[in-house]
């Protein structure tokens, strides 16, 4: 018989610490400047609570999975990311974001209750076949999923929340 996966919880007033979630997922993504990300951690870590909350890489080992299929299971919602992009203003034009670091890459933190959960599944209720696909994922070994989304729909959506 297979169990509901204990997702966490998100409380109400940190919805606007950790920002919304992409479609159909459970990344919550926020954008802000490095010194503004305390507040993010800060409410990562309340959600998180008792049992903390790791790296995509932590997973890795934790779940023994590989990248791609913490990757996977993250882009079908079936774990929840806490997604954070630095942002500064632009050098050369007026009003202007761009991302404090190269490669758009975001800080991201998964919780450790969730990655316990899924391997315990994994341990009791896995075929070989499925523990295959989690291993292998759908080969996004880059994290592709992690990227922030096209330029235009990021700026747009730090300017709609006045950043």
């Amino acid at each position: 018989m297979k169990t509901e996966f204990p997702f966490v919880k998100i409380p109400d007033h940190l919805r606007d610490a950790i920002g919304k979630p992409d479609e159909g997922t459970r990344m919550y993504r926020q954008y802000g400047k490095t010194d503004e990300m305390h507040k993010w951690f800060d409410a990562v870590d309340e959600i998180c609570e008792p049992e903390g909350s790791i790296s995509p890489g932590g997973v890795c080992g934790y779940v023994d999975v590989s990248r791609a299929g913490v990757h996977k299971r993250l882009k079908e919602g079936r774990l929840s990311g806490f997604l954070y992009h630095v942002i500064k203003d632009s050098k050369f034009f007026k009003n202007k974001k761009t991302f404090g670091d190269e490669g758009r890459m975001p800080y991201v933190f998964i919780p450790v209750s969730e990655c316990k959960a899924w391997r315990v599944d994994l341990e009791r209720n896995a075929s070989e076949e499925e523990r295959k696909r989690a291993m292998m994922g759908d080969y996004d070994w880059d994290g592709q999923v992690l990227k922030s989304p096209p330029l235009r729909k990021w700026q747009r959506k730090v300017k709609e929340e006045g950043k």
